[in-house]
């Protein structure tokens, strides 16, 4: 679990971030990283990928799993990611409905570009 937590957790270096000013990095690493380390890292994490997705990385968010991309940057209603913890069709996270907070924040997020930073020492 503890190399979960690295990945998910660590500091980041937003010189490595992907699309994206310094703002949205900063917004990924302040209100939807610690969603996804909270709600799904569990089952799409580097221990354990559901349905062979993983959030390690945004080049893997993009790639998504056996359902196809997680996200369409730019394209909310488009992005599994988005309908599902918006519970249309797939319902993530299984525990139950994240608050409207997290949901619209990953709906920004993935508008904005599903900014992402690399986790660096």
């Amino acid at each position: 679990m503890a190399a979960a937590a690295a990945v998910f957790a660590g500091s980041a270096r937003a010189d490595e971030a992907a699309p994206g000013d310094r703002s949205k990095t900063e917004f990924f690493e302040n209100r939807v990283r610690p969603i996804l380390v909270k709600h799904c890292q569990e089952c799409h994490g580097p221990e354990k990928q559901e349905s062979g997705f993983a959030l390690l990385s945004r080049e893997s968010l993009l790639a998504g799993g056996q359902s196809g991309p997680a996200v369409v940057p730019g394209k909310a209603d488009e992005s599994l990611i988005v309908q599902a913890v918006r519970r249309e069709g797939l319902e993530m996270p299984p525990a139950g409905r994240l608050a409207d907070d997290e949901i619209a924040a990953i709906e920004r997020w993935v508008e904005d570009g599903a900014a992402w930073t690399t986790m660096g020492g």
